[in-house]
């Protein structure tokens, strides 16, 4: 029932215990040291929403929710 914001870590070992992400992305892509593994969301994840919307950094960003 907790929240964690996972920016600087590899999420793939605490996957287990999550039952929802929520996943945002803007139009510009930065360089990173660590990068989200989409793969993760192949396995029983179902995306339940997408929302589009301006920033004041990003003219767009999308917010993906996914759930088990």
């Amino acid at each position: 029932g907790d929240y964690c914001f996972a920016e600087l870590i590899d999420v793939r070992q605490y996957i287990s215990r999550v039952k929802k992400i929520v996943f945002f992305q803007w139009n510009t892509k930065y360089p990173a040291d660590v990068y989200f593994p989409g793969n993760v969301l192949h396995d029983g994840w179902k995306m339940i929403s997408v929302t589009e919307f301006a920033g004041s950094s990003h003219d767009q960003i999308t917010m993906k929710v996914f759930e088990r």
